[in-house]
């Protein structure tokens, strides 16, 4: 009897044990439960402030791309700080837009840095700061925006494509059947193309998406890969210094702009284009180094020289008496000395003028005896807009420049010999920007009056950009050599980056009805990569409207 009252003692304890025990449990979990909500409710926020923020960084990076295809702004509002802001649900994002220092000074290759900070209701709560940097058709030792069926790039022992290339469409490479045995590395840089070969009765993915042809034809046992399209690395080794890895096909197409923005307006500015013939400069002091050089009509030649240290471009228009000689002549270097009684600006000087370094002369053609100049300050932009062809280009070419013509209305640029660069030997590969030169036109031509002789090369210091996708899709302009069937086999040496539009040959090999070869003409090229061009290409040489992100940081606001 007592045993079973001592039991029911030590059941009451234990209940009360646990029953306190319990009540103390639910005590801190009722004072966990707020902290546990506001942890959540904080979380929550967190997620949501990331979001408008990256909302900001996103929402910005897709304007800066609008503007960069010129689909809305100008590409001079791009050099200053810029800020955007919109609203993320119930959040705001504010994002602050800074160009780096070579953006400020006009560099076609913008780099920006982005700074998004998120609010809810005034308070900022999270920020991410992000570096993004725009792609440029420059980066290409070779780009070919539609590529003829018909032409190979046919592997040379003498010479290597040095840097990147791309094609839109099927990569074609011929090589003589001894190649695997003896042949060395032709393409130093990386290969993409768009299309995807796959050779005749094999299934679909077959191979490496290249068309192959060798002098025994299109077996298959003069590929790089084996009956079964498994690469085979040395072979691949002998035309690729990276080998197989260098080589990408089936990749996305790169499209060529329809036009590289209204180049007119960033030379001359929103007012109506003067519509006499001549060079046109504006003079408002307020628009120094932000305006190019316009040249309204067509150019008969152009030459290119250094003066003093300071550049100097000779245009001539017209022929026979309607010749007219303009000369502009940027000071950067030395200054110069008006004589008295000429023009300067529409009034004649009562005595001499002494122009210091950082102004732009244009002298032109004299009138009634006098003679006539337009002084403008600054050094401008660096570009020369032509709406009609120039029919004759060379020279030696000082300051970062770029010299275009009105491709949507098909103009052309004529090469009429060498165009080298002030800060680099002749046949020294550059090793800065300073003298860059840019050619874009419809078609970049080397002219009938280019001697063709392989001991005298054509020597090209100029990154070139020859035609567009127009708007029904299709790809037009190129970099050509006139009259490519006549006699006589010449070289050009192009240091710097060739962007065409079409494929197109700048040599043909002659074969007779028996299918021997019995000659050749046209231009052997010899393909130079400059890095440095690459980089930092010249002024308003076309890009791609697509930016690309460097570096991303997110943190709380403080």
């Amino acid at each position: 009897m007592k045993l079973r009252q001592g039991r029911r003692g030590s059941i009451l304890l234990l209940s009360i044990f646990f029953l306190f025990t319990l009540f103390f449990l639910a005590m801190a979990l009722l004072q966990l439960l707020p902290v546990e909500l506001n942890a959540a409710r904080w979380a929550r926020m967190n997620h949501e402030a990331s979001y408008a923020a990256d909302a900001g960084i996103t929402d910005t990076i897709t304007w800066l791309e609008e503007v960069l295809a010129g689909k809305q702004g100008r590409l001079s509002d791009l050099t200053e700080d810029l800020e955007r802001r919109d609203s993320f649900g119930d959040w705001t994002w504010f994002v602050k837009v800074e160009p780096d220092q070579q953006t400020r000074q006009n560099n076609p290759v913008r780099v920006f840095r982005l700074t998004s900070v998120a609010s809810l209701d005034g308070r900022p709560h999270r920020r991410i700061v992000a570096d993004v940097r725009q792609d440029s058709f420059a980066h290409y030792l070779t780009f070919i925006g539609a590529s003829d069926n018909r032409a190979y790039w046919r592997l040379n022992r003498d010479s290597k494509l040095e840097g990147p290339m791309h094609v839109n469409g099927v990569a074609s490479i011929a090589y003589d059947n001894d190649w695997f045995n003896t042949g060395v590395p032709f393409f130093e840089g990386t290969y993409t193309a768009s299309g995807f070969h796959v050779p005749s009765g094999k299934p679909e993915g077959f191979g490496d998406g290249v068309r192959y042809r060798t002098t025994t034809g299109f077996d298959n046992s003069d590929t790089p890969y084996n009956e079964d399209g498994v690469p085979i690395p040395e072979r691949y080794d002998r035309i690729f210094t990276r080998g197989r890895e260098a080589l990408k096909t089936g990749v996305r197409e790169r499209e060529m702009p329809e036009t590289s923005r209204n180049l007119a307006k960033e030379a001359w500015g929103e007012t109506p284009l003067p519509l006499d013939q001549g060079v046109h400069l504006d003079t408002s002091p307020g628009q120094a180094n932000k305006k190019g050089i316009l040249i309204q009509g067509d150019v008969e030649s152009m030459e290119l020289s250094v003066v003093q240290g300071n550049s100097v471009m000779t245009v001539v228009q017209g022929t026979g008496e309607a010749e007219q000689e303009t000369r502009v002549t940027i000071l950067s270097e030395s200054g110069m000395t008006l004589p008295a009684g000429s023009e300067v600006n529409g009034a004649v000087l009562p005595r001499e003028m002494d122009l210091e370094t950082g102004n732009t002369v244009v002298q032109k053609p004299d009138a009634g005896g006098r003679k006539v100049f337009t002084v403008a300050p600054g050094v401008t932009n660096g570009l020369v807009y032509c709406t009609g062809s120039i029919q004759g280009l060379q020279g030696q070419n000082k300051g970062r420049r770029t010299i275009a013509v009105d491709v949507e209305n098909h103009k052309e640029i004529v090469i009429s010999g060498d165009l080298t660069r002030q800060d680099t030997p002749v046949g020294e590969k550059p090793a800065g920007t300073d003298d860059l030169l840019g050619l874009l036109g419809m078609n970049i031509r080397i002219g009938n009056s280019v001697e063709r002789d392989l001991n005298k090369p054509l020597q090209l210091y100029c990154s070139v950009f020859a035609g567009r996708k127009n708007r029904d899709g299709k790809y037009e302009g190129s970099f050509l050599v006139d009259d490519l069937e006549s006699s006589g086999v010449g070289k050009f040496i192009i240091y710097g980056s060739v962007v065409r539009a079409q494929d197109s040959p700048w040599l043909m090999s002659w074969v007779n009805s028996g299918g021997a070869y019995v000659g050749s003409t046209g231009f052997v090229a010899n393909m130079k990569y400059d890095d440095a061009a690459a980089a930092n290409p010249p002024p308003f040489f076309p890009t791609m409207p697509t930016l690309r992100v460097l570096s991303w940081k997110e943190e709380p606001y403080r």
